[in-house]
C-alpha cells in the first residue's frame, strides 16, 4: 500500500471517530426546560449554559422529578393545605393559580411558588375539591432521584 493510501485511511478513521463521539455527547447534552427561561430570562440562562451547564440539569430535574399528582396519599406525609393558598415566590400577594394545569397533566413552574419539601416525609397539598393531591418527594428520596437523573445525562458528582 502506498503511504498516501494509509494516510487517507487514518484520516477517514479519525473523521469517523469524531462523528461517533459527537453523537454520543449530543445524546447526553441537555437543553434547558422552557420554564427555566420563564424564570431566569434568556440572558441569565445563556450565561448559566456557558459557565455552569450542569446547573441546567439540576434545575431540569427539580422541575420534572420533585413532585407528582395523585389521588392516593403516600404513607408518610405532612398535609400542607390547599395549593391555592401557596404564595408566589416573587410576589407574596399572588397565590398559586395553576390548578387546571395540574389536573390536566400539564407542567407547572415550581420555581414560581413557595412550596416546601420535608427532609423525610412527603409534603402534600390538596388541589381544590378535585380529590387529587400535589405531592412533593421527601428530600432524601428526591436526592436519590436527582442522582439517577444526573447519571442518566452523563453528569457525575
Amino acid at each position: 500500500m502506498s503511504k498516501s493510501y494509509k494516510n487517507l485511511q487514518v484520516l477517514l478513521l479519525v473523521v469517523l471517530m469524531l462523528f461517533t463521539t459527537n453523537g454520543i455527547f449530543a445524546q447526553k447534552s441537555l437543553s434547558p426546560d422552557a420554564r427555566l427561561t420563564e424564570w431566569f430570562g434568556e440572558e441569565k440562562l445563556d450565561g448559566m449554559m456557558n459557565i455552569a451547564p450542569h446547573k441546567i440539569a439540576h434545575y431540569n430535574c427539580f422541575l420534572n422529578e420533585s413532585f407528582y399528582v395523585s389521588s392516593q396519599l403516600p404513607q408518610n406525609y405532612v398535609m400542607r393545605g390547599d395549593v391555592g393558598n401557596v404564595k408566589q415566590s416573587r410576589d407574596e400577594n399572588l397565590l398559586f393559580n395553576e390548578e387546571e394545569s395540574l389536573l390536566s397533566g400539564a407542567e407547572i413552574n415550581r420555581l414560581k411558588y413557595e412550596f416546601r419539601a420535608e427532609p423525610d416525609k412527603h409534603a402534600v397539598y390538596s388541589i381544590g375539591s378535585s380529590g387529587k393531591y400535589l405531592i412533593f418527594y421527601p428530600e432524601n428520596i428526591y436526592q436519590e432521584k436527582e442522582s439517577a437523573y444526573l447519571k442518566k445525562h452523563g453528569i457525575n458528582y
